[in-house]
């Protein structure tokens, strides 16, 4: 357990090593400006499972570039938190990653949890979305949010949007916010080619998890990843978060508390 202080303790989930600052890196940058401790959980190490990136010299660099990336935003490395898995495999790995992010929020105690929407961009969003629900599931005082990245609406991919209309609020950063984002996005240095396309939506934009059902596909649609032919099928990323929430999903927590600190936290 970490000796609390004055701040609010924060976990950002990121499927890939790159989203937190895509995400939410405004966003983390001004929390802790304002005295508050942020800590970032990379599901994955940037490697692929074709195996052509799948060696341990890429491993390394892509977290060199995190954590320099993170260094930008302010959040020093001790509060970096790797996990070993494959890009677009951790479906597979749910148990794994349910129990070894349960061991560092009893340590952290966050009052707050970041991950990516449930809406089927990534696998590796969905299935950080559905961990985040089930540690608020077995930690009733964490609140968890949600940040956009991307989707597909309206017959098009979409940054930065969230599928539904209302419900959610856009961050207004700081002029060094901004400055702080720019600079750490430029440590992903071999993500660039993927990064051109997100780079033109700089906003953030966040909102209460809504109460997601994870026995069915978001929106009721084919998903972004099966349209580009990512190798995962959207029934077997269901199936796999459908068998793991029947064996351990508890009763839903009381949510009194929420609102009062989502408002303190972000309308300050």
């Amino acid at each position: 357990m970490i000796k609390k202080d004055k701040g609010v303790h924060l976990l950002v989930i990121a499927p890939h090593r790159d989203d937190e600052t895509l995400g939410c890196g405004e966003f983390i940058f001004d929390i802790q400006s304002q005295g508050h401790f942020v800590w970032v959980a990379f599901l994955t190490s940037g490697t692929s499972p074709e195996g052509k990136l799948n060696h341990n010299g890429h491993v390394q660099l892509r977290r060199r570039e995190a954590r320099r990336a993170l260094k930008f935003l302010g959040v020093p490395s001790h509060r970096n938190i790797f996990f070993p898995l494959l890009t677009r495999n951790t479906y597979r790995k749910i148990p794994f990653l349910f129990a070894q992010l349960s061991k560092h929020v009893k340590k952290i105690e966050p009052q707050f949890i970041l991950a990516p929407a449930f809406e089927g961009g990534h696998p590796d969003h969905d299935v950080a979305s559905f961990l985040a629900h089930l540690l608020k599931q077995h930690h009733p005082n964490v609140v968890v949010l949600e940040y956009a990245l991307y989707n597909w609406k309206k017959g098009a991919r979409k940054c930065k949007e969230f599928l539904e209309k209302d419900g959610f609020i856009t961050w207004h950063p700081s002029k060094e916010a901004k400055k702080a984002k720019a600079r750490a996005l430029n440590q992903y240095r071999t993500q660039q080619h993927i990064l051109s396309l997100e780079k033109r939506t700089f906003v953030e934009r966040f909102r209460p998890q809504p109460e997601h059902d994870y026995s069915r596909p978001p929106a009721h649609q084919k998903a972004l990843y099966e349209r580009w032919a990512s190798g995962v099928r959207q029934q077997d990323v269901i199936s796999h978060i459908s068998a793991f929430e029947q064996q351990f999903a508890k009763k839903k927590p009381k949510k009194k508390h929420t609102k009062k600190l989502w408002h303190s936290l972000v309308f300050r």
